[in-house]
């Protein structure tokens, strides 16, 4: 009755799904999400093996191109690393001057098989130019730290392993940021993904400490949108 009334009908396989989500509620559109991803026979498969499902499951299978669903669910053992793969097509996309994001998923659309798929990949990456510079000196309320004394002043400072970066920074394996704004401070690490580029890597407090996840989230947005 309640199908019938939400829904309109009863999705297939819907049985086993509730058997391997979780006992809590997930967020509203997770429940639209997998009705709809029920409907896909592929998507369906992947669903009746997966051994748990969550909101971040859900997401995950949402965010796959449709283009690439059959051959990447094929791969449901490791779901669980493609919370990010739609964006890290668009991460490649961005670095390549040969390919779009649209091009990039028809020309990896052509694999039939995970391991073409993955070699695809490989491939493409592989032909993406390497980073001709580093990061920005400044991010929004970040400054970079190029000073190996600085930084292990500021290691000292705030009692935290900042020194251990300094080999790192000065051979261009990462960067470090000191984000200043207001109450908030934080050390930020940045770090070279190969060709990919420049990626934030952690945010810490004074003393290691964890931010509040507003404040975390501010910071991610910020070098988000450096990329």
């Amino acid at each position: 009755m309640i199908l019938d009334a939400t829904v309109g009908h009863q999705p297939s396989g819907l049985k086993r799904a509730v058997s391997v989500m979780p006992s809590f509620l997930m967020e509203a559109e997770s429940y639209r999400g997998l009705v709809k991803l029920l409907a896909e026979p592929d998507a369906a498969r992947l669903i009746f093996h997966t051994f748990e499902i969550r909101d971040s499951t859900i997401r995950a299978m949402k965010d796959v191109p449709e283009a690439l669903r059959r051959v990447v669910f094929s791969m449901h053992e490791n779901i669980g690393d493609m919370s990010s793969f739609s964006r890290g097509l668009r991460c490649i996309a961005m670095r390549s001057s040969k390919l779009s994001f649209d091009q990039l998923v028809a020309e990896l659309a052509r694999a039939r098989q995970p391991n073409q798929l993955l070699a695809k990949l490989k491939s493409i990456v592989e032909s993406l130019p390497l980073p001709d510079a580093l990061p920005p000196a400044r991010v929004e309320h970040a400054e970079r730290i190029d000073s190996g004394r600085q930084l292990r002043a500021l290691g000292k400072k705030w009692g935290n392993c900042l020194e251990g970066y300094v080999w790192n920074v000065e051979h261009g394996q990462c960067a470090i940021y000191l984000w200043r704004d207001a109450d908030l401070q934080a050390a930020c690490s940045v770090t070279r993904s190969g060709r990919l580029g420049w990626f934030l890597d952690e945010v810490k407090g004074p003393e290691n400490t964890d931010l509040e996840p507003q404040d975390h989230n501010k910071i991610l947005s910020a070098f988000e949108a450096e990329e």
